[in-house]
């Protein structure tokens, strides 16, 4: 039950401030349940919302920006995580492996911090 209301106050901050707090003024006067309060306050925010999503302009941003962009950060999030595992590995089993073939690679504990700390910070900027 509260976690209706909770909802219903957190679905109604799209809306104007006069009007939420007329909804929720007549929401609390119906005495209904957190449910139905929901429900209706659902509907009341999709049926302000729907002109605006009847133009073209907010499905190009949506397709044609958020899209690519989400695509690229999965990517990035993806190489990212498998870097970590490589070099966490490394930090975990440093002691049986050898040393010469690790700095052949050009994996040494400190590059590998570097590294991990570097992309890490550069893909929570480009979130």
């Amino acid at each position: 039950m509260r976690m209706c209301w909770w909802l219903v106050d957190i679905v109604s901050r799209t809306l104007e401030p006069d009007e939420r707090d007329a909804v929720l003024g007549d929401l609390t006067e119906s005495g209904q349940g957190g449910g139905q309060a929901l429900r209706d306050v659902l509907g009341l925010v999709v049926r302000r919302q729907a002109p605006w999503w009847k133009d073209w302009r907010p499905w190009l941003a949506l397709v044609g920006l958020v899209g690519p962009v989400g695509v690229l950060l999965n990517l990035a999030c993806s190489w990212l995580d498998r870097s970590y595992d490589l070099h966490l590995w490394i930090m975990r089993n440093y002691r049986d492996i050898d040393p010469a073939m690790l700095n052949n690679l050009g994996l040494t504990v400190s590059q590998s911090i570097v590294h991990l700390v570097s992309r890490s910070l550069l893909l929570v900027s480009w979130s």
